[in-house]
């Protein structure tokens, strides 16, 4: 059984939990963890370590961050490195995050494969050229 964490900074992770709400339903597997402006990085690395400790039940935990190098993504590897059954995404879109979710959500009970993941989201990027 999987669980997902999203992680970000200001309301990052919460628009995008509401947003993966919107389309595909509430589900107690995931969750959001923002870092705002206000908030120390001793604060949100307690508040991060919480969110994971409640999590315990599930077999493996996916972290999607909003960006590779920012408090959120440094917290989740520090706090996460030595745990096997953590995967640790960065740089996610809406799109990447609801295609996790929804493999979590439908309890395939697949291992997701963290590259097929990230190339999907890659994927969703794109550009329309105006005539």
């Amino acid at each position: 059984m999987f669980g997902v964490i999203i992680t970000g900074h200001g309301t990052f992770a919460e628009g995008m939990e509401s947003a993966v709400r919107l389309l595909a339903g509430e589900n107690e597997a995931i969750r959001a963890v923002n870092f705002m402006p206000d908030q120390s990085e001793e604060d949100y690395r307690e508040t991060f370590s919480a969110c994971l400790e409640s999590m315990k039940e599930f077999e493996h935990i996916l972290i999607l961050c909003d960006i590779l190098g920012g408090t959120p993504f440094k917290t989740a590897y520090l706090l996460c490195r030595d745990r096997k059954q953590t995967e640790i995404f960065y740089g996610v879109n809406l799109p990447l995050v609801l295609e996790i979710c929804m493999q979590v959500i439908s309890g395939s009970g697949n291992i997701p494969v963290p590259g097929e993941l990230a190339e999907a989201g890659k994927q969703s990027v794109g550009y329309i050229e105006k005539p």
